[in-house]
């Protein structure tokens, strides 16, 4: 199916005598395809045929259907590799035609891959070296970055260099005309990708993305040489990414808590981890209710408290908790209620925490883990606060 963006310039409310060939239409100062809703008529930048798109699409369709229904060897065995250009030309490039695929037809359950499902197919069709490479790249070349409220985070005609992937919080994304006004384009939440548009095509930012007033903007950034190699020779796809950065940062905070695991230990405990953020003020463990959890602070400032407070008395702050601190263990190891409230503190807009599940926890409490010694270290440590402040 294909679903044409082009179709509107033959609207006479946005072109006058829409089928009057009129290339200034496009020129300054008149910038007819620039207002809002106009879309772009002949697509973006200098003139090109309307159905040039349509002619990509539908010549890869054609191979695609011949790579489906035939069956093909390579003649000097090449080896295949994504590129992002829609129509690449090979040179001295030969197939070898040996006859069609019997094709049998099964009845189909259309499903909604989950994260993990899309992990493993990944995982499924990238090798050794290239997984290799992908960890790297997110590893090195990709990082946490925040961005206030009601601040830019690309600005219009600035150079592209990155795109972003919205982790948590909205984006609002405007776009000025020629005669300065600003036009708003749309509205982005968690998981949306923004600034990918310049780094496929080469050009400046086309439109301005902010942080809503509403709160912080976190997002994970990825360089341009991140994202030509994810995109293209791996041809990772954007919701693949997006839960491969999630794996990794889930993944690498937990080798830090159990620095002795192997990698496949580590992806053994993923699916009873993940990442939670909060806002000031949230209570993220409540005295007095079971405990199904430990939580590890990547980021943010966390107050531990006692007591309901009443008209004759105030609650009691045990501590105050920051990054690479854990809290929520004691409940899981003694099986017991939560001794006291955990909630972020007022003063801190912006926390994120590692979920760790009862059946992982236990698995990091196992001599290979790293972490029990850890952990005791930890438990001595509060037991001294504990006895200095009862010391007179």
């Amino acid at each position: 199916m294909l679903l044409s963006s082009v179709q509107e310039h033959f609207l006479p409310r946005y072109y006058a005598d829409p089928q009057r060939f009129d290339p200034e239409r496009c020129r300054p100062p008149r910038n007819e395809h620039l207002r809002y809703g106009a879309f772009a008529p002949f697509g973006f930048g200098s003139r090109r045929c309307i159905a040039e798109g349509q002619t990509e699409i539908l010549s890869l369709l054609c191979v695609a259907l011949l790579v489906h229904r035939c069956r093909f060897t390579t003649v000097g065995g090449h080896r295949l590799r994504v590129r992002l250009k829609p129509l690449p030309g090979p040179h001295r490039f030969k197939l070898r035609f040996e006859g069609i695929r019997e094709v049998t037809s099964t009845p189909r359950t259309i499903l909604r891959p989950s994260p993990m499902s899309t992990l493993a197919q990944t995982a499924d069709r990238i090798s050794v070296e290239d997984a290799a490479a992908l960890d790297s790249a997110i590893d090195r070349e990709m990082e946490v970055v925040v961005f206030a409220a009601d601040t830019e985070a690309v600005r219009q005609g600035d150079h592209a260099d990155a795109f972003y992937i919205i982790e948590r919080g909205e984006a609002v994304v405007t776009r000025r005309d020629e005669a300065g006004d600003e036009q708003r384009l749309a509205t982005l939440g968690p998981g949306d990708i923004f600034g990918e548009i310049g780094l496929l095509h080469r050009r400046p930012r086309s439109a301005t993305v902010r942080a809503s007033a509403a709160g912080p903007l976190v997002t994970l950034q990825c360089s341009t040489a991140a994202f030509e190699r994810l995109l293209g020779e791996l041809n990772i796809v954007g919701e693949e990414l997006i839960a491969l950065i999630r794996q990794r940062k889930v993944a690498a905070s937990i080798a830090r808590l159990a620095p002795t695991l192997d990698r496949t230990a580590i992806a053994d405990l993923i699916p009873d981890a993940s990442f939670k953020p909060w806002r000031a003020g949230d209570i993220v463990v409540r005295e007095g209710d079971p405990a199904d959890a430990m939580y590890v602070i990547e980021r943010g400032q966390f107050e531990v408290v006692t007591g309901i407070p009443t008209e004759s008395s105030a609650e009691q702050l045990l501590a105050r908790l920051g990054s690479g601190d854990f809290f929520g263990e004691m409940g899981l190891i003694g099986d017991a209620p939560r001794s006291a409230t955990v909630r972020v503190a007022r003063d801190c807009e912006d926390a994120e925490t590692l979920v760790v599940g009862r059946a992982a926890f236990a698995r990091l409490l196992e001599p290979d883990a790293g972490f029990r010694e850890r952990l005791f270290l930890e438990l001595s440590r509060r037991m001294e606060d504990t006895r200095g402040r009862r010391t007179p």
